[in-house]
């Protein structure tokens, strides 16, 4: 998504980036994602979710030459990650608060399609489809119908979601996540893998957190069936 704003003028910082990347998916061409499997390592204030959940979170300001905003989320299914993104918000949020706020209103619409999904499907769902933030305010703002100096300005399409949490479809539960920001202890929450550089022993320590675990070289077929014999 970052290198893709400079495909029409690119620098040397641009292509040492690119050598980055390379070198990731390098180091990670042998990871695969499993589904069905569940992880022998969860976060602490994710267990008991797991099994359907969606994760929101917003980088406020982070791109320094239009100090726009990063909106991010993951969404899990049987313990399984099926759908994530990170994508930059259209307009320059004022405060951390509108940020999230966006980036929830960016989680809401995949987490309505899944839903509906799931349910053509008839696929099991739980009756309050649960979403996690780790801003207050913003969860405040989504649940509540009042207009204040610091959110009147927000376009009103971004208000959408409000009506899907009072018919009691969906519900945006508060999460802390500062000292996963601080320690990259993945102990609260897995979105920060979207959104921040994350060191490679961190990602290392958590990959079944994510549902990636390492292939078997035997064969293509054969390694994704050792994987679900030993993981069952």
């Amino acid at each position: 998504m970052w290198l893709g704003q400079f495909s029409s003028n690119l620098l040397c910082s641009h292509f040492l980036a690119a050598k980055h990347v390379l070198r990731y998916l390098a180091g990670t061409c042998s990871l695969s994602l499993l589904y069905g499997a569940s992880p022998s390592v969860s976060p602490s204030q994710l267990k008991g979710f797991m099994h359907n959940l969606g994760c929101s979170d917003a980088d406020w300001a982070s791109d320094t030459k239009d100090r726009r905003s990063i909106s991010g989320f993951c969404f899990f299914f049987q313990f399984s990650l099926i759908s994530w993104s990170a994508v930059k918000q259209r307009a320059i949020a004022l405060s951390s608060t509108e940020a999230e706020y966006y980036a929830l209103t960016h989680a809401f619409k995949k987490a309505l399609w899944l839903r509906v999904f799931l349910i053509l499907l008839s696929l099991p769902i739980p009756h309050l489809f649960p979403l996690f933030s780790d801003n207050q305010a913003a969860i405040s703002l989504s649940s509540s119908l009042s207009i204040s100096s610091r959110s009147k300005h927000i376009d009103i399409h971004h208000h959408f979601l409000r009506s899907h949490i009072s018919d009691g479809s969906f519900s945006i539960t508060w999460i802390l996540l500062q000292t996963c920001q601080q320690t990259f202890s993945l102990n609260h929450c897995l979105i920060l893998f979207f959104l921040a550089t994350v060191p490679f022993l961190i990602l290392y320590l958590y990959l079944q957190s994510l549902s990636l675990f390492v292939l078997s070289h035997s064969s293509s077929c054969g390694g994704v069936l050792d994987l679900v014999s030993s993981a069952g």
